[in-house]
């Protein structure tokens, strides 16, 4: 999420982002046919360690979901089997607004927005998992890369690191031989971090700098983006959980880059 990524940055800078699974908000997103548990909305309280029913989106396997950088979130629908809906659901309203239809893909299973505001998915080709774009407005796939990794090289999940680096989740992909991934946007090739121990449903970095990743059986860990470690943090009691993302920084996320680069230069003059 691009202002959230630019705040953990300014404060990682200056070595004051909070410790692992302080005070992050997540919300999440469950798998599965919508009736049965699937499509469903969640609220993840990090600290308090809660998770609570927000909404239901009223589709089928909501793979993915992330906000974009004014707040809006939008879902994507239909998993790797498609065929796949990118929508908005309003969690004041509870209402699910439907983009449009991902054609030119199986299905796509995940989301994320980089800094820039470009819409990036992880796709199911049919045989193989692709890294894609998509416009935001209309749900079209603007541009499709192939992915090498182990296996199939499909990705459930994606986030962006406060630096840029795009991170992904393996899932249960086929012949998979690590859970986290980063991938190169431009060639699309995976470079995996850690070994295979769980399945990771989806990932998000929280306001606190902490990369959270989730489990299809409700766990939530974090992870440490350079060697892929995860650490369990607690079960959230969502079943088919799929995605996962964090909320974007209140209005006053521009008060706190200017008091982080405030707080940077005193220490430099100290």
């Amino acid at each position: 999420m691009k202002g959230s990524r630019l705040v953990i940055a300014a404060l990682t800078a200056c070595g004051l982002a909070a410790s692992a699974s302080s005070a992050d908000i997540l919300y999440a997103s469950t798998g599965g046919i919508n009736g049965a548990g699937g499509g469903l909305i969640y609220r993840i309280d990090t600290v308090a360690q809660t998770a609570a029913q927000v909404g239901d989106t009223g589709f089928d396997r909501v793979g993915g979901l992330d906000f974009d950088a004014g707040g809006t979130l939008y879902c994507v629908a239909g998993g790797s089997a498609g065929p796949g809906t990118l929508m908005t659901f309003d969690l004041g309203s509870g209402l699910t607004s439907v983009i449009g239809s991902i054609n030119g893909m199986q299905g796509v299973d995940a989301i994320a927005f980089d800094g820039a505001g470009t819409l990036w998915g992880g796709g199911w080709n049919g045989s193989n998992g692709d890294l894609v774009t998509i416009d935001p407005s209309t749900g079209d796939i603007l541009t499709a890369t192939g992915m090498s990794g182990s296996g199939n090289a499909f990705v459930a999940g994606l986030a962006f690191g406060p630096g840029g680096t795009l991170y992904g989740s393996r899932g249960n992909a086929g012949g998979r031989a690590d859970d986290i991934v980063t991938i190169d946007t431009g060639s699309g090739v995976q470079t995996p971090l850690g070994a295979m121990e769980f399945v990771i449903s989806d990932l998000a970095y929280g306001l606190s700098g902490t990369l959270y990743g989730s489990g299809t059986d409700g766990s939530l860990y974090s992870i440490n983006p350079v060697t892929g470690e995860k650490t369990f943090l607690f079960h959230t009691g969502i079943s088919q959980l799929s995605g996962l993302t964090s909320v974007i920084p209140a209005p006053g996320s521009i008060s706190l880059l200017a008091l982080g680069a405030l707080a940077c230069r005193r220490r430099r003059q100290g």
